[in-house]
Order: C-alpha cells, then sequence, then structure tokens
C-alpha cells in the first residue's frame, strides 16, 4: 500500500511518500522545506517532484494523509485543501490527525510521557499531553505570560518526562526536569506511521483551537497528468 502525506500546518511545508508492505513502512520520498509563508506556491511543485523523482502515478496511491492543525490558519487551509483535492483527484482515501498528535508520535518519544507545544502566535502556544499514543488532556492554548494558568497546567501534569515541538523553551521553566526536543514540524515517518495506523481518521475537519481568521477553501480536484506546474 502507498501514501503520501502532507504537512503545512507549522513552520515547513512537508512531503512524504511511504509504502506499508510486509516488512512495515518503507520511506520512497521526504522533503521538507522550512518557511513560515508561501505554502501555497510551494507544495504544488514539491508534490510534482516527489511523482516525478519515485516514477509513481496518483492513481497508484492507496490514500492520502494530512495534518489538521493547530497551527498557521494559513498553512493549514492550503495544505488540507491541496490534501482534499489530490485525494479526490486520484480517487483515494483522504486520513487526518491533528498536528500535535503526529509530533507525540515522533520516533524513539511513545514511551514516555510527553508534552507538544506549538507556537501559536500572538503570544501564545498550543499544548497537548501524550502517553503511549493516548492523548491524557485535550489541546488547548495558554498564553506564555500567564504564569498562574501554565503553572496550574503544570500540576495537573508533574511527571512530564519530553517536552517537544517548536514551542517548548517558552515553556520549559514549569517542568525542569524534562527533556526538551525541538520539532519544527512533524516527521514524515511519524505521519505515516499514524495514516496506516487502524484507527478510523476519516474526520478532517480542521483542528482549530482559537477561532480562525478565514475557512477552508472549497476542495478541488487535483492532477498530476503530464506538465510540471510552475515554481
Amino acid at each position: 500500500m502507498l501514501g503520501l502525506v502532507v504537512d503545512t500546518s507549522v513552520g515547513a511545508c512537508t512531503v512524504g511518500l511511504y509504502e506499508n508492505g510486509l516488512n512495515g513502512l518503507t520511506c520512497l520520498y521526504d522533503d521538507t522545506a522550512l518557511m513560515s509563508r508561501g505554502h501555497q506556491e510551494h507544495i504544488g511543485p514539491q508534490i510534482w517532484n516527489c511523482f516525478h523523482k519515485t516514477g509513481i502515478k496518483p492513481k497508484a496511491l492507496n490514500r492520502v494523509c494530512v495534518t489538521l492543525g493547530p497551527g498557521s490558519f494559513t498553512g493549514l487551509r492550503v495544505g488540507l485543501s491541496f490534501a482534499k483535492g489530490l485525494a479526490e483527484g486520484a480517487g483515494v482515501r483522504l486520513r487526518g490527525f491533528s498536528t500535535l498528535e503526529a509530533m507525540a508520535a515522533f520516533e524513539g518519544l511513545t514511551d514516555t510521557r510527553r508534552l507538544v507545544v506549538i507556537e501559536a502566535g500572538r503570544g501564545q502556544v498550543y499544548v497537548q499531553a501524550f502517553d503511549g499514543m493516548a492523548a491524557i488532556t485535550s489541546p488547548i492554548s495558554l498564553n506564555i505570560n500567564d504564569n498562574e494558568a501554565i503553572s496550574a497546567y503544570a500540576d495537573i501534569l508533574p511527571d512530564v518526562g519530553v517536552l517537544t515541538g517548536n514551542g517548548g523553551d517558552h515553556v520549559r521553566s514549569y517542568w525542569p526536569q524534562a527533556l526538551v526536543i525541538p520539532q519544527i514540524c512533524p516527521s514524515t515517518q511519524a505521519m505515516a506511521r499514524l495514516g496506516f495506523d487502524d484507527f478510523d481518521r476519516s474526520d478532517v475537519k480542521p483542528v482549530y483551537i482559537r477561532e480562525p481568521d478565514a475557512k477552508v477553501s472549497d476542495k478541488r480536484i487535483v492532477r498530476f497528468d503530464t506538465e510540471r506546474p510552475p515554481a
């Protein structure tokens, strides 16, 4: 089975292509371009390169998998709309998972109680705690200047062993025992593990913890037939 994974929800544009076979997951393509803006212009050529370099056609895919946020409202809309259109055009299933869950699934962290912390802008971070692959708190936003609120949150999670994500430095003083493992964006391998797991991931509504500034675009059919899109 072949699965394409896409993330544009945080500070990068990420595409991966994985085969799930008898020997587990095999990475066929992995590309991450760091950026705070410009996802809309980058994602099309990036996915075209994936198909071009691997020689695999979109119709050969069995699923398209995408992060659902929270994260950058603009970036999230780009990735989700593009993934919807690509899945529709290829006639395959679309599966989604939160950006927090994808960062929690980073290789080597899944046996540790960990707190994923993502930059949210406006002096806030998005946070969620995980133990194994189970979420043990709901995703929320915290004001990084609200010491009382962060202290209260830390009191209910005294045994966090790892802070991960791109915002851990904002809260590390509240968990001095925790190891900080930065992640700018989810890894393609972590996304592929979630994309091929046995859970129902057909609900692809975006995860907005704050009210978005705009709505996700209507889905379109995306095809990669002959010509390379403009860079």
